[in-house]
Order: C-alpha cells, then sequence, then structure tokens
C-alpha cells in the first residue's frame, strides 16, 4: 500500500523531502519493514537515522518516515505530524479501494461521491478543501452554484468559498442559515418569484448542516438546480457529501492545529534557548567570595531571573528576581525587568541596592499595572575591601543568611514587589559575609515545592537543609538544595520555577 501512495503522492513526498533537506537534514527516507522504498537524495552518504516516525494504519506499524542528520524536539513533532499525514494517505486509499469494491452495480450517485473522494482525499489545507468541496458538490448535484461555510471559533476560523462565484449576498444566506439552525435539519427552499436583489438568481435553495467534532460548524449550500428543483435524491446525495465533506475539513483542521503546534514548539525552544543565554553564565570572581547561580523554569520559559554587573575594585552588583506567574507573559516581564535592573546598575553614579529598586519600579510600574503582575526582588552590592553586603529586598523570598557555626535564618522583605505601588519603599541595609558564612537567595519555587501529598517543602526543611550543606562549595550547596527539592517532590511535576543564588565567604 505505501508503494500506491508513494506513486500517487510522489510530488508530495518530493516537497516534504526537500523541505527537510534544507533545514539541513542529511537524507530523508520511505521505509516498508526494512524495505527502502525511497529516499532524498538518490545517493544519500548515510542512511543511518536520527529520527523516526512509525507509519500506524489501526495500531499497526505498516512503514517509517526516517530522517538522518537532524534531532531536535522541533524536528521530532514535525516527523511525528507527517507520519500521521501519510497515515491518513493510507487510511483514505483503504478506504477509497473499499468503497470501489462497493460500489459495483450501486447507484449512479454513489459513483460521483466516490470522484469526489478521489479529487479531494489528499487535499490538506482548509481553504482549499472547501474550494474543492464546494465545486464537486456543485457540479455533482447539478446546480448553478455552491457554497461552503465554516465557523469554528477554537481555531479562529471564519472562512466562505463559493463556486463558480458568490450568487447571493450575504444578508440571504444569513437569513436562511438562521432558518436552518432552528431545526439543525437540512433546509430546502423553493421561489416563485425571485429573491429582492439577488438579480433574478434565486430559484431554489438547499443547505445541509455539516457536523465537525460533533458540532454544526459548517454548512454545504446549493443554489438553483439547472434542470428544475431539487428533490429527495439530491438531498440525500448532498447529505452523504456533506458527511465526508465534515470528515474533510476536520482532517484539515486537525492537520493545520498540528502544524501550529510544530512552529509554536519551535518558538518556545528558541525563546528558551535566549532566556537561558540572558543569564549570566557564571558569576564574578571575587577575592574571598565562592559564588553560584542556577535557573530551572517550570515550563519552556520562566519568570524567574537573576543577573550579576562586575564593577570597579572586583565589587559587584546582582539582582534576584521572581516575575508573577509563568510561561510566556512572565517571560517577557522577566526580559524587560532584568533589562532595566542592570542599565540602573551600570550608570555613572552608582546607586545604592534600595534606589536600583526604586527608579526601576518607577520605569516599569505602568507596565505591571497594565497586566496586573509583579515582581519580587533583590538586590546585592559586594564590596570585597569591607566584605560587606549591601542589599534591599522588594518582597522576595526565600533569602537565608547562615553566620558560620549559627542557626540559619530568614532575611525578611520590608517593602511590596516592584509593580504594586509607583513608588517602592525597600531600604538599604548591610551584612558582613566573613569565612564560613553562607547566604541563599532562591526563589519560592523552592519552599513551595510540593510532594504527592501536597505536602510543602516549608521555610523550616529549608533552613536546616542549608546548616546541613553549609560545609560545602556554593556550587555543590545550589545542586544539592535542587537534588533534595526533586527527591521531596518525586512523582509530581514542577510547579514554579526555581532559582538559588549562593554566596559563601571563603578565609582571607
Amino acid at each position: 500500500m505505501l508503494k500506491t501512495i508513494l506513486i500517487k503522492n510522489r510530488l508530495q513526498f518530493e516537497n516534504l523531502a526537500w523541505s527537510w533537506l534544507e533545514l539541513g537534514a542529511k537524507a530523508f527516507s520511505l521505509w516498508f519493514a526494512d524495505s527502502l522504498l525511497t529516499c532524498w537524495p538518490e545517493k544519500p552518504e548515510s542512511l543511518d537515522p536520527t529520527l523516526v516516525a512509525p507509519i500506524k494504519y489501526n495500531s499497526i506499524e505498516i512503514g517509517e518516515l526516517r530522517v538522518t542528520g537532524l534531532d531536535t524536539r522541533a524536528a521530532r513533532m514535525q516527523l511525528s505530524a507527517q507520519s500521521q499525514l501519510v497515515a491518513n494517505m493510507v487510511r483514505l486509499e483503504l478506504e477509497l479501494n473499499s468503497m470501489a469494491a462497493e460500489l459495483i452495480d450501486t447507484r449512479d450517485h454513489l459513483v460521483a461521491l466516490y470522484e469526489l473522494m478521489k479529487v479531494t482525499s489528499n487535499v490538506i489545507d482548509i481553504r482549499e478543501t472547501l474550494s474543492w468541496l464546494a465545486r464537486e458538490s456543485k457540479r455533482l448535484i447539478d446546480a448553478e452554484g455552491g457554497f461552503i461555510l465554516v465557523q469554528a471559533p477554537e481555531s479562529g476560523l471564519n472562512l466562505q468559498q463559493h463556486y463558480p462565484r458568490q450568487l447571493l449576498p450575504d444578508n440571504v444566506i444569513q437569513h436562511y442559515l438562521g432558518e436552518m439552525f432552528r431545526t439543525d435539519d437540512p433546509f430546502l427552499c423553493r421561489r416563485s418569484s425571485p429573491e429582492s436583489g439577488t438579480a433574478g438568481l434565486f430559484r431554489s435553495l438547499m443547505l445541509i448542516p455539516m457536523q465537525v467534532r460533533g458540532t454544526t460548524l459548517a454548512v454545504l449550500g446549493l443554489i438553483n438546480k439547472v434542470d428544475g428543483d431539487f428533490m429527495s435524491p439530491d438531498i440525500k446525495l448532498t447529505q452523504t457529501i456533506a458527511a465526508y465533506g465534515a470528515a474533510q475539513i476536520e482532517n484539515a483542521l486537525l492537520y493545520q492545529a498540528r502544524i501550529d503546534q510544530t512552529k509554536l514548539q519551535a518558538e518556545m525552544d528558541l525563546a528558551r534557548r535566549i532566556q537561558i543565554q540572558l543569564l549570566p553564565e557564571r558569576m564574578p570572581k571575587v577575592t574571598g567570595l565562592d559564588s553560584w547561580a542556577s535557573s530551572r523554569p517550570a515550563s519552556r520559559v520562566g519568570g524567574d531571573f537573576y543577573t550579576a554587573v562586575e564593577q570597579s575594585n572586583e565589587a559587584f552588583t546582582f539582582a534576584v528576581g521572581d516575575i508573577s506567574g509563568k510561561g510566556l507573559p512572565a517571560a517577557i516581564l522577566m526580559a524587560m525587568t532584568r533589562t532595566i535592573l542592570r542599565s540602573n546598575t551600570t550608570t555613572v553614579n552608582p546607586v545604592k541596592p534600595a534606589g536600583i529598586i526604586d527608579i526601576s519600579n518607577r520605569e516599569l510600574y505602568d507596565d505591571f499595572s497594565e497586566v496586573s503582575m509583579f515582581a519580587t526582588v533583590f538586590v546585592g552590592q559586594y564590596q570585597p575591601i569591607s566584605r560587606s553586603l549591601s542589599y534591599a529586598n522588594a518582597g522576595h523570598s526565600p533569602v537565608v543568611y547562615l553566620p558560620a557555626g549559627g542557626k540559619a535564618q530568614l532575611l525578611l522583605a520590608d517593602s511590596t514587589p516592584m509593580g504594586i505601588e509607583a513608588k517602592n519603599e525597600a531600604v538599604d541595609k548591610e551584612l558582613v559575609i566573613q569565612g564560613g558564612d553562607v547566604l541563599v537567595v532562591a526563589s519560592d519555587g523552592l519552599n513551595e515545592a510540593r510532594n504527592g501529598q501536597n505536602e510543602m517543602f516549608g521555610y523550616n526543611r529549608l533552613l536546616r537543609l542549608i546548616e546541613d550543606l553549609a560545609d560545602k562549595p556554593a556550587r555543590q550547596i545550589s545542586a544539592d538544595l535542587f537534588q533534595a527539592v526533586d527527591e521531596f517532590s518525586a512523582g509530581r511535576s514542577q510547579d514554579d520555577d526555581q532559582t538559588v543564588v549562593v554566596l559563601k565567604g571563603e578565609p582571607r
């Protein structure tokens, strides 16, 4: 069967193959069992696949699409969608063959329907599908004109296709659609005189509702039967055409949805790579201070961020933030907030942490207000000579300070998050980070992580854990924090973005 599909759709397979080659693939091939049916280019350097998508019919594997030289999530989804397209071709071909056998000695209108299926079975674009259905319905019923309307709000579709042209004004069509929708049954209208404003084109009208995804999303209409009025056989044949057309529309919508999903996934992958590149690869190297930072978004992109700006005399300013919400909206505001904070950190005249927060809040307040979101932010400035850390906290938690040999304690925020009020009231505070002292600035994705019993990791568990890890390097403290949260949440997906910045004083 795959050989037949290949022969009938050679051009379509070639288009798929060359699109892969343009993306950088080394080869694209179609297989039946372990037998190669065809490949592009004709003499590839290698056919060892990096991606394989099975072609299944009734849950039975009947072949494979293989790609050599590419292996990305977007490529896997694209190849999977194409394998399902080929499977649909096989299914349609088998259905055509089965129907061809059943059509022997049946009525002429069923033969006409088979012809309709032949010309539309491989059409996957929704507009092209509608165009074919309007044209072939008009031809098979022998009407002067045909049209098909589709309204699918969840897909953003509101389409009309007329053949050979629009014979009735929209207001007339909508009037009779209202009549049809009262019963959701086929509607037939005959007129002894022309409809006003239609230039005598309306003698008879037939409307057939089309069930797509269990709901009447489409209507097939035919205008003016050439040799008289629409009769019962015409209604029955048009209903059969409409049922088949509804299946074709559903297939086209499904295929388009898969294509849109693939594009969206590719765009989200790109956004994730860009967001990762925005985060520093390392914290500044400062004498007497061991530092490390890491972040894990809950979805492909997230709202957590950290940044560090090196200044004179090995001093540096860093910020950790958490945008309310998750996903793409949080990621966009994350990039804006990070950029504004950095710009206010690198001014000619140095600004203290509380000033950085207040200035940035004023610049971002309108943007946050428009989308009803906010950002918790912790800003710190470290001076290596005095080993002092000046910091300000706008609603951010948890921030944990552990003096060497002491007990871990939470450093509470003293102002609201950025974006809540036009003026932020954060104030500057001071810490001295001596050898063995540890400061952990994290996001609430850690302490609010939940296990299978819906129990939160919590502040107390976090404080005790940091005490247990205090003797380890900053990088190991960060890694062990993530590992402990993962073990606690085993069996449950990550609910929120998780970020950790660790500063640890080293002996002089």
